[in-house]
């Protein structure tokens, strides 16, 4: 099978969002016959773990094994904000079809003799576009004082027997379980005052905005960032990987989902955004109980204020005006980086160096708009989507900042010297308590940093390509287009495959196919890893 549902995103785009829509329909109906869209569309749109094999006298679908991914399992001693006291919770973040059911679910303590508990399950999604939907499991135990000194205590979970009914997954008690071992981190316990958690990055080589976020960070108290990467560039990950030995960044390893031929479908095209709220939840859960704020941002939304010493400062102000709000949602302006023009004879180590010193004068900002992103207190939240929650506890409602508090600016685009009209205002050289130069701070002193940044990309490979394809995808719900919409992922483009090293997260998982009824297969992740790519940061798509 082949997935004809794509669009050539190296072609440019109007900027007006009806001509945007329009040519959007066109470049999709140039690429295929109107009748193939239908069927590929149909197909990915198709539930998971159903295909068309052999009809018998019904002439219906065959059911064949359906997938369920267990992606993150964290435990927390004596909780403290799941609605317990003196007891350790186990959260399990798992993907399987959205419409399925485990009403029966237990888990069990290894090598502890506690009965098995039931497991308290809910399923979150938001657009109901994609076939995968994140479940997350909670389950309580008491606390095992005699083993709290141990890093990882080992953890099982029973999804049970299935059936399916109406093409959907409905389990079925059984006495016996069945027991699928469990992959358990602890929950960090390091307390914090503010957490970034930074969507999922993949083909990423801009640099200059990671060095823009952690430095405007570090200045404005931020005390982690936390960021999945599922690739990047190797020059980059070096960058990456000295700002982690600082301290101030916590690398975790996104993971690839498990992919098998006998699945017959392409998981990758079932998840939303390419796993960003599969991961931005990991994130979330991993800190939940030690931060004291939790704010979800890509790597381009740089959260920033000019009237309080630190961000900290600016949320503990909000929240006590507005005490029971369960999140606040912050308004970006637009901004991008200014590209200045290269002086004769200058090197590109020159002009890197360039930006990393004078990186302040560099962003411009224009006017606001309305897209909001969150920072959430985290004891009051369940779950989320990128823009919202639903998900929170109490009847109070969340809060927009002012200005007054925070902005977002939203470095989205390079702005030539040229096309400037209009970017006049320079907000990174407002923040308060910023060093009397820039290249005060200790770590772009450092001769071994210098030395990084004169080896970053000289050109960009990804990035005009993987913009177009997020306005592709964001826009196509609204196309003139008589079709289902499919899952918003970035599969659905067609991105460059170029020759250069890129470091790529894999996975390798566990996997169990419930017998004998052979309805179901259960894979639990074991662990990611990296591995260095010379042909780019994109392979060859798994035919079917």
């Amino acid at each position: 099978m082949r997935f004809l549902h794509t669009v050539n995103v190296l072609d440019p785009l109007p900027r007006k969002p009806l001509d945007f829509l329009l040519a959007s329909a066109v470049v999709f109906f140039n690429l295929v016959f109107i009748r193939e869209i239908e069927k590929s569309v149909a197909n990915a749109n198709k539930p998971t773990g159903w295909h068309n094999g052999r009809h018998h006298g019904n002439h219906e679908d065959l059911p064949i094994t359906r997938d369920v991914i267990i992606y993150a399992t964290f435990l927390y001693k004596n909780s403290t904000s799941f609605g317990t006291t003196g007891h350790d919770t186990f959260v399990m973040l798992m993907l399987a079809y959205r419409t399925d059911n485990f009403p029966f679910m237990r888990c069990a303590r290894e090598n502890i003799e506690t009965e098995p508990v039931t497991a308290q399950l809910q399923s979150y999604d938001y657009t109901a576009l994609c076939n995968q939907a994140i479940f997350i499991a909670i389950c309580n135990f008491p606390t095992d004082l005699a083993n709290d000194r141990r890093q990882n205590e080992g953890a099982m979970i029973d999804l049970g027997p299935q059936v399916l009914v109406n093409e959907q997954l409905r389990q079925t008690y059984a006495d016996e379980p069945i027991f699928h071992e469990l992959v358990v981190r602890k929950a960090d316990q390091t307390p914090r005052n503010l957490l970034i958690c930074v969507s999922r990055i993949f083909a990423f080589e801009k640099w200059q905005l990671l060095l823009t976020a952690m430095e405007v960070y570090k200045a404005l108290g931020v005390d982690l960032v936390v960021m999945h990467i599922v690739s990047a560039l190797s020059a980059v990950i070096k960058l990456i990987n000295a700002y982690e030995a600082e301290g101030r960044l916590a690398v975790r390893k996104g993971f690839k989902l498990p992919i098998l031929r006998a699945m017959n479908f392409d998981p990758e095209l079932q998840i939303e955004y390419s796993g960003q709220l599969a991961m931005a939840h990991e994130c979330f859960y991993e800190f939940r109980e030690s931060a004291k704020f939790i704010a979800l941002l890509d790597l381009d939304d740089l959260l920033v204020t000019i009237k309080f010493a630190s961000l900290t400062d600016a949320l503990n102000a909000a929240s006590i005006k507005h005490s029971m709000a369960p999140y606040f949602y912050v308004n970006k302006l637009e901004s991008g980086i200014l590209l200045t023009r290269r002086q004769k004879n200058e090197s590109t180590k020159a002009s890197a160096r360039n930006f990393m010193h004078k990186f302040r004068e560099l962003i411009l900002s224009k006017q606001m708009y309305n897209s909001e992103k969150l920072v959430l207190r985290p004891a009051r939240i369940d779950a989320f989507w990128v823009h919202f929650t639903r998900d929170y506890k109490g009847k109070h409602k969340p809060v927009q900042l002012s200005n007054d508090y925070m902005t977002i600016l939203h470095l989205s685009k390079d702005i030539k010297a040229s096309a400037a009209e209009g970017y006049n205002e320079k907000f990174l050289t407002k923040i308060m308590n910023w060093p009397a130069a820039v290249n005060e701070s200790d770590f772009l002193k450092k001769a071994t940093t210098k030395k990084i940044i004169d080896q970053m990309p000289k050109k960009h490979y990804y990035f005009d390509a993987i913009r177009h394809c997020s306005r592709f995808i964001n826009n196509y719900p609204n196309a003139p287009v008589q079709i289902p919409s499919p899952c918003l992922s970035y599969k659905l483009c067609n991105l460059p495959k170029v020759k250069v090293d890129c470091s790529v997260a894999k996975s390798k998982y566990y996997t169990k196919t419930i017998m004998p009824t052979n309805i179901y297969r259960v894979h639990v992740l074991r662990k990611s890893y990296f591995v260095k790519r010379k042909g780019g940061c994109f392979g060859r798509k798994l035919k079917f």
